[in-house]
């Protein structure tokens, strides 16, 4: 687990982070918001000097937000997201973690312990749901 902030500005970081995102015309947007702002955090998880996987949050006095998770695609699969995810929970202790999601990754929530809320209100077109885990 690697602190991004601290890197400089790079294709890898930008080209994973619109992954996260699935527009890549925002990523630089994203990424000044996570260098600027004390309250986010972004880590990287590097295999032979590789970036394979990202995740950005932004933390509260109640909750860590998942704002962005991605893996590099021939590393998915591979339980990376999983441990991304303990990680965080290792980092942030005590903390209720959320993210909101679509139906493509509401049941990698599911698997991990995260209780899940359907969104249908709030998204009457395309389901989302908000997933959450109090540890």
């Amino acid at each position: 687990m690697t602190d991004l902030k601290s890197c400089p500005r790079s294709l890898e970081i930008l080209e994973l982070l619109s992954e996260a995102m699935g527009k890549k015309e925002d990523a630089d947007q994203q990424w000044l918001r996570y260098k600027n702002f004390l309250s986010r955090s972004l880590w990287g998880w590097f295999k032979d000097e590789e970036l394979v996987g990202l995740l950005g949050v932004e933390k509260s006095d109640r909750e860590i937000r998942i704002l962005h998770i991605a893996v590099q695609k021939p590393h998915r699969f591979k339980s990376l997201g999983r441990t991304m995810i303990k990680s965080l929970i290792q980092f942030y202790p005590d903390q209720k973690i959320i993210a909101e999601t679509d139906l493509d990754s509401v049941g990698f929530y599911r698997k991990l312990g995260f209780d899940i809320q359907n969104l249908e209100e709030k998204f009457p077109v395309k389901e989302r749901f908000l997933c959450s885990l109090e540890i």
